[in-house]
């Protein structure tokens, strides 16, 4: 005979699958209002057969549907570590949380093995629970999960070989998985301390580009906040757009793309003996000219192309053309 429980959540499912798609849509909108990157972010419903064997394992535990609080789930996966919390935050403030259902693995006492991850059992606050549609989700809770994907690693692969928790752990294995835990978390630690270091060089860029900037080495970085800030890159894009007839885009959408092409070209021509942002500089302002003339030129033949428009710092991309003309 089919359980009730079971019963009651294949009649349910569709509202469990609704209600993880919404609180995922709106997690995923909040963390990017927040400019937080995340590595993903996915939902999921439970699969019936999954929810049977649950409940035959449990043996009576649960009364009710609404017990069980791991029908719908949303898994966010972080780049970094500290993301976690801030992440941690967002979910406090929009969700009612179930404290006694939800656990940081991250903060179990210091003899527990394993390299845990952060578990949230929520349901949705009261104020959204009064919106119409949102009344069937009434007494429905949902798991959310947040980790790093170090964190989301470890526990993929300790899955996979199927030795999960420490006494499952065969004992001339626990020193191995022991280290590998301290590791990921050194390593997370690492990835911080590099992103902070990377948005200071950043920054010390942006206040010495008009002051120091022969000091400053050419890099990704420097040639973005180069492209985002001159003058010359700017009026140089601009005309190249207008003789062209085509759209200036200012969005700076495909700036990874171009810096990184650019510096490769640099990479391979030595010879353009071009090392720091105050060479590109005087570069770019002694031949403003003739980069705009090379830039039209190597375009003649889509002037006036519809729904075509000039990715920002082109003028540098036409530059390194212009000088390679020279060699």
């Amino acid at each position: 005979m089919e359980h009730p429980i079971a019963i009651k959540f294949i009649e349910n499912k569709a509202n469990y699958e609704v209600l993880a798609g919404k609180v995922e849509g709106l997690l995923r909108e909040l963390i990017m209002d927040e400019g937080i990157n995340v590595h993903h972010i996915t939902s999921r419903v439970k699969e019936v057969d999954k929810l049977k064997e649950k409940l035959k394992r449990k043996n009576n535990k649960y009364k009710a549907l609404e017990d069980i609080t791991d029908l719908a789930g949303v898994r966010i996966i972080t780049y970094f570590e500290d993301d976690v919390d801030k992440i941690a935050n967002i979910i406090e403030k929009e969700y009612e949380i179930d404290r006694e259902n939800s656990i940081d693995k991250r903060v179990l006492e210091n003899e527990k093995f394993g390299y845990m991850s952060l578990h949230y059992v929520a349901s949705l606050s009261k104020e959204r629970l009064r919106l119409t549609e949102n009344k069937k989700f009434k007494n429905k809770k949902i798991e959310i999960q947040v980790r790093s994907i170090l964190q989301h690693s470890w526990a993929e692969i300790e899955h996979d070989i199927g030795y999960k928790g420490e006494f499952a752990i065969p004992n001339f294995a626990k020193r191995s998985f022991s280290r590998i835990a301290a590791l990921l978390e050194i390593a997370d630690i690492e990835f911080i301390r590099l992103r902070d270091e990377l948005i200071e060089y950043s920054e010390s860029v942006i206040d010495n580009l008009d002051k120091d900037s022969e000091n400053i080495l050419l890099d990704k970085v420097s040639l973005i906040e180069l492209i985002k800030s001159d003058k010359n890159i700017t009026e140089i894009d601009k005309s190249i757009s207008d003789q062209l007839g085509w759209e200036y885009d200012d969005s700076y959408s495909f700036i990874d793309n171009i810096v990184e092409r650019n510096l490769k070209i640099i990479a391979e021509y030595p010879q353009l003996n071009i090392k720091n942002i105050k060479q590109i500089q005087e570069l770019l302002s002694k031949n403003k000219k003739d980069i705009i003339e090379i830039g039209v030129k190597e375009n003649e033949d889509e002037k006036g192309v519809p729904d075509r428009g000039l990715i920002n710092g082109a003028a540098i991309s036409y530059l390194i053309d212009l000088l390679k003309t020279r060699l």
